[in-house]
């Protein structure tokens, strides 16, 4: 018997639980041949092993949008327009992890996985609004709402519009392209985009980023104006290195009078999932143990901040705050305290909250997470 180091992408042609907590799928069947991949919640697996005690990643199941548990896995549910056919079958899985050539075994131990029912990218004009949805290129864009795919994983039963620098937006304010002719010599419109998957005759998102700034959304916490100041993170890559991990964090931050004047100063941080869980819900994440002793932090000097758009003329501050684009790229050296590739980055607007201190609202916070792109070295 050998563990082989494995990949697979393809086709989901059944999908179960393994009776231990676990699921157990198949793709590329021909005949009575086919990859069959195990998936067990724990550890990942590492050849050679580690000592006992050693902190290792844990295993992870993720779609475009969010992390799945099992249950959330194997559901037999079928997702917004797939008619009668079962949860994920049908779509698409990538795993990685280690190929068992045990006799009467044969499978692959997956580490990581990722699914979705298909992968399908829309990018263009808007050429309608009716009120409830969208239409890129003339093609309706539903906004996804299911607990394992969705636009808004925190309320998946609301979905939400982003505008060009990642920030919410309201629906009504995603208007139209004019059908007026282009004049000779201009630009042309930024295009807005939808990711997700095609169905019964319908488009069916996971995202919809408009290609202008839109009209901001409300906040969850309604106390706050409209014009508090946000922050996104679009993008959150890590690259293993043979002596560290090189990051690139990428995003927006919006800054409303007074705090519009000058760069503002970010922290970073880097968030693990507990032992024992999966990454599935806020309370699963925490920052790493002792992470004050060797913060990502005031990266303005060793990133990039530039200005990348502010207030067009004469429009109302509360609806368009002035924004700045923000992008770090940096090394984080490995180390026993960051050992392994960062999963999970937070971003927080230090100027703002000290702001916010300052003025005796302590608790105002603002900040942003993402999970990064990364898997195991």
């Amino acid at each position: 018997m050998a563990l082989v180091e494995a990949s697979v992408e393809g086709t989901i042609d059944s999908i179960d639980t393994d009776n231990n907590g676990g699921a157990i799928m198949t793709t590329m069947t021909a005949g009575a041949k086919r990859v069959t991949i195990l998936y067990s919640p724990g550890n990942v697996i590492t050849v050679p092993q580690v000592a006992t005690g050693t902190k290792v990643r844990q295993k992870s199941i993720r779609t475009p949008s969010q992390r799945l548990s099992v249950s959330q896995l194997i559901s037999k549910v079928p997702l917004p327009g797939r008619g009668a056919i079962e949860g994920f079958e049908g779509g698409t899985i990538i795993a990685d992890g280690y190929y068992d050539t045990q006799a009467g075994r044969n499978v692959l131990l997956a580490n990581h996985l990722a699914v979705e029912p298909g992968e399908t990218v829309l990018i263009g004009a808007v050429t309608g609004n009716d009120g409830t949805k969208v239409s890129i290129n003339t093609v309706d864009i539903a906004p996804l709402t299911d607990s394992r795919l969705s636009t808004n994983p925190a309320a998946p039963g609301t979905p939400v519009f982003l505008n060009d620098s990642g920030f919410e937006i309201t629906l009504a304010s995603i208007l139209p392209d004019p059908t007026t002719a282009q004049v000779p010599g201009a630009a042309p419109l930024p295009a807005t985009a939808a990711e997700g998957y095609f169905a019964n005759g319908q488009f069916h998102a996971f995202l919809i980023e408009y290609g202008q700034p839109g009209l901001l959304a409300s906040l969850p916490d309604a106390a706050l104006p409209i014009d508090y100041p946000r922050i996104s993170i679009e993008r959150a890559q890590v690259r293993v290195e043979a002596n560290g991990f090189e990051i690139e964090i990428r995003g927006s931050l919006s800054a409303p009078p007074p705090l519009s004047a000058g760069n503002h100063v970010l922290e970073f941080r880097v968030r693990d999932m507990k032992v024992g869980t999966f990454g599935t819900l806020d309370s699963n994440w925490e920052y790493r143990q002792s992470e004050d002793a060797s913060n990502i932090t005031n990266m303005v000097d060793e990133g990039e901040i530039r200005v990348d758009q502010v207030s067009a003329g004469g429009a109302p501050i509360t609806l368009i705050p002035p924004t700045q684009r923000w992008r770090f790229r940096g090394i984080l050296p490995k180390s026993g305290l960051h050992s392994l590739p960062p999963e999970r980055f937070e971003v927080r607007n230090v100027t703002a909250e000290l702001f916010f201190d300052n003025a005796g609202l302590p608790n105002r916070t603002v900040r942003a997470e993402a999970d990064t792109d990364v898997r195991d070295a």
